[in-house]
C-alpha cells in the first residue's frame, strides 16, 4: 500500500511526464514538493532531471525543492542530470546551490558520471561549480581516469586544465591516468598527459629553485646582521694639536 496521497502520486507522474501545467497546479495547491515515489524514491525534481524536462526542473528549483535528496540508489537530481547529459539542468541545479560532491551507492559523483559518458558541457558546469576533481568511485576511478578509459579527449583536457591530480592511482589496479591511457592506446591523450606532467615537473623545479634562493638570501642577511652586531668599534685617534712655541724672555 502506498504511503503517498493521491495528489502526490499525480504530481510525481506529471513531473515524470513533463506535464508542467499539472505540476504548477499541484504546487499552487500545496502538494509536498519533496514527495518521493514508492519504487525508486525519486522526487519530482529527480524525475525531471532524469528525463531532461528542463522547464519542469526550473519550476521546481524556483519553488524551493530540496536539491540534494538521494533516491533509492543514493543518486541526487544533479547526479541524474549529469549522467544523462542534461547540461541545462546541471547548470540550473549547480547555480541554485546543489551539492556537486554527493556520491551515490557506487561512490560515483555527478562529475565522474558526466566524464564517463562524455558529456562535456555538464563537465564544464560541474568544474565551474567547484566539484571535487579527484574523488573516486568504488573502483577507484576518478573523473579523469573515467574520461581516459572512454577516450573522451576534450574532457581529459578540461580536467587537466582545471587541475585534476595526474598522479592518483586506481584502487583496483594501482594504475595512474597515464598508465590507463597507455593501456588503452589513446595516443592523443598520452601526449596530453605527458606534456602536462612535464609542465608540472618544470614548475616543481622552478618553485624549488625559488625556495632555495629565498633561503640563501635570508641566511646571508642573518649572517650580515650578526657580523654587524659582533663588530668591535674602531675608535678614531684624536690628532694632537701642535703646541705653540713660546719665546724666551
Amino acid at each position: 500500500m502506498s504511503n503517498l496521497t493521491e495528489q502526490e502520486e499525480i504530481f510525481l507522474m506529471a513531473a515524470r511526464a513533463n506535464d508542467i501545467n499539472t505540476v504548477t497546479e499541484y504546487l499552487a495547491a500545496g502538494v509536498d514538493i519533496n514527495a518521493q515515489d514508492e519504487r525508486f524514491k525519486q522526487t519530482a525534481l529527480s524525475w525531471a532531471a532524469f528525463k531532461g524536462h528542463t522547464k519542469v526542473a526550473r519550476l521546481l528549483i524556483n519553488t524551493r525543492a530540496d536539491l540534494n535528496i538521494p533516491d533509492k540508489h543514493g543518486a541526487t537530481a544533479l547526479k541524474w542530470a549529469a549522467d544523462r547529459g542534461h547540461a541545462d539542468i546541471v547548470h540550473a541545479l549547480t547555480d541554485a546551490g546543489a551539492n556537486p560532491n554527493i556520491q551515490d551507492d557506487n561512490s560515483e559523483t555527478p562529475l565522474i558520471a558526466a566524464a564517463h559518458h562524455g558529456h562535456e558541457a555538464s563537465v564544464k558546469h560541474l568544474i565551474a561549480a567547484k566539484a571535487n576533481l579527484d574523488m573516486a568511485n568504488e573502483k577507484g576511478k576518478t573523473a579523469l581516469i573515467s574520461a581516459i578509459c572512454r577516450n573522451h579527449t576534450n574532457i581529459v583536457l578540461d580536467l587537466i586544465n582545471a587541475g585534476a591530480d595526474l598522479h592518483i592511482k586506481s584502487i583496483d589496479n594501482d594504475k595512474t591516468a597515464l598508465d590507463f591511457a597507455k593501456e588503452k592506446g589513446h595516443t592523443e591523450i598520452i601526449e596530453l598527459l605527458e606534456a602536462a606532467l612535464a609542465q608540472q615537473e618544470r614548475q616543481r623545479k622552478q618553485e624549488a629553485f625559488k625556495r632555495n634562493s629565498e633561503m640563501v638570501t635570508s641566511t646571508i642577511a642573518i649572517l650580515q646582521q650578526r657580523e654587524r652586531r659582533n663588530a668591535v668599534p674602531v675608535l678614531k685617534r684624536r690628532k694632537n694639536k701642535p703646541q705653540k712655541k713660546t719665546r724666551p724672555k
